[in-house]
This record gives structure tokens, C-alpha cells and sequence, in this order.
């Protein structure tokens, strides 16, 4: 944990740096910046754990791995499906929008330093996360997300138009380049990126204030990344949060009237996560 902890504060130094998108290319000093951004959240979820637990007020104490390994089950089942349906659609069929505001957001490769930090925020939840319950809501939220987009994904391709990177040997640049040679043009509607983010921060939020706080920035952050990079248009980033949102709600208000179920009435995940919760 003590690790955890510095790579946390190591992670949260080099952000500062990354702000002035004045890296010059290296293989070495470029791997530790983009590591860090991925240590920043996650550590805060095992500094979050290492305290509870010293405290003694750490919930389910024998489940919380059984949860981390659960995110790293999620976190890998979004990536494959995402990057096979991606490759669904006929390009021919993509539809591309045009809107008067997309003409006035420029392109800036240093906020792609944002957008990946989309992939820890998705998994932070996971480690800080304790009750049974909210856990329950946040993988039916994510299985929905998956199910959801990829039907709109192939059903209705949206895709934006990228303008040519610059010439420039900065870190940002770099990184959108690896973003844009690694994924389609299209999935844009609905930002599955966002709705991922809103997602996370709302079940971080439910667990810890203070760590949710910080999920609903980077989810900001985030959402604007997308529209810097090229990655989407805005109503892509309205739509994301709004489904995010309200599939939160429904899946709280459903767990609100189900207050007496009826004997063999749970479903599979009430099922295993009651089998989680009691193992010791």
C-alpha cells in the first residue's frame, strides 16, 4: 500500500507537468507520465482501502479483492467488445454530423492526456466501492452501457471527422496519435466514454464523498477531452451523461420498490453477490 501511496503522489506531480504540453519524445520519460496517469486514481482507491482498514471501519474486509478482481474482469470484457464491434459497421454507412459548434472547438492534442484517463476512472469504483448492493447496480450499469452502445454502435454508426494532427514532436500529440490508430472513427453516439465516466463517479460517490467528488471532476475532464480530440460531438458527450444518469436512477429506484422479495425471487447477480458478501 505504502508504494500505492507514493506512485499516488509521483502521479499527481507529473499531472501538473502534463498541463504545459511541453514533453519532448522519449520512450522512457513518456511510459512513466502515461503510467501515472493511470497510478493517480487507482492509488487513491487502495490509500482509501489501507485507511479504512487500519481504522477498522472497512466493510466486507474479505470481499474487497473478490471486487478489485471483478473490476479487472469488467474493465477487460468493455475493451474486447468495444474494439470488436468497432469493426462491424460498414464505413460505408457511417454517418458523420456537422454542427456550427464542432467548427469552433480546435483541435488540441494535449487534452488526449485526458481522455485516457477514462480506462483507471472505469476501474476506480471497483476499489473503493464496499456495498454488496451498490456493487450489484454497477456492474448491471456497465453490462448495460456494453449492451446498449454496441447496439447503437451497430445499428446507427456515427463517426467525426479528424483533422490532421500537427507536425510536432509533443506528448499529447503522441498520445492522440496511438488513440486515433487504435480506434475507429465512429461508435461517437453515444459516448460510451462519457457514460463509462458518469457511471463510475456516481457509484465512487455513493461510497466515499471525497472520492467521488474527484471522479466527477475527471468525468468533467473527461467529457471535455472528447471534444478537443475529435473523438466525438458534444450532443455524443449530453446523450453519454444523460444515460448514465438515468440508468443510475432506475437502477436505485428499482432496488427501492423491491423491498420484501419473494423466496428464490433474486436474480443471478443478487444471487452471487450474497455468496460474495458471506464468504470468509
Amino acid at each position: 500500500m505504502l508504494f500505492w501511496w507514493i506512485a499516488g503522489m509521483m502521479g499527481s506531480a507529473e499531472l501538473l507537468f502534463v498541463g504545459v504540453d511541453k514533453f519532448q519524445i522519449d520512450p522512457d520519460p513518456v511510459l512513466c507520465i502515461v503510467m501515472a496517469l493511470f497510478v493517480l486514481p487507482l492509488s487513491l482507491g487502495a490509500v482509501m482501502t489501507l485507511r479504512a482498514k487500519r481504522r477498522g471501519t472497512l466493510e466486507e474486509p474479505d470481499a474487497w479483492p473478490r471486487f478489485a478482481i471483478a473490476g479487472a474482469v469488467m474493465t477487460s470484457l468493455w475493451a474486447i467488445i468495444y474494439f470488436l464491434v468497432s469493426r462491424l459497421p460498414d464505413p460505408g454507412r457511417v454517418t458523420y454530423l456537422s454542427t456550427a459548434l464542432e467548427d469552433h472547438i480546435s483541435l488540441r492534442p494535449a487534452y488526449s492526456l485526458l481522455y485516457v484517463l477514462l480506462y483507471p476512472i472505469f476501474a476506480l469504483p471497483y476499489l473503493v466501492v464496499r456495498d454488496p448492493a451498490v456493487m450489484r447496480r454497477l456492474i448491471t450499469a456497465d453490462v448495460v452501457m456494453i449492451a446498449v452502445c454496441s447496439v447503437f454502435f451497430v445499428a446507427v454508426p456515427v463517426g467525426v471527422l479528424r483533422p490532421p494532427l500537427p507536425v510536432t514532436d509533443d506528448l499529447g500529440t503522441w498520445v492522440l496519435t496511438q488513440v486515433w490508430s487504435s480506434d475507429v472513427s465512429w461508435n461517437c453516439m453515444p459516448s460510451e466514454h462519457c457514460m463509462a465516466a458518469m457511471i463510475a463517479a456516481l457509484a465512487c460517490w455513493e461510497s466515499d464523498k471525497r472520492v467521488g467528488a474527484f471522479a466527477f471532476l475527471a468525468t468533467f475532464c473527461i467529457g471535455l477531452s472528447t471534444l478537443f480530440t475529435k473523438q466525438h460531438y458534444l450532443v455524443d458527450v449530453v446523450v453519454g451523461f444523460a444515460l448514465a444518469i438515468g440508468l443510475h436512477a432506475a437502477l436505485r429506484w428499482s432496488r427501492s420498490v423491491d423491498t420484501e422479495p419473494t423466496a428464490g425471487s433474486s436474480g443471478v447477480l443478487d444471487r452471487l453477490f450474497d455468496r460474495i458478501s458471506s464468504a470468509r
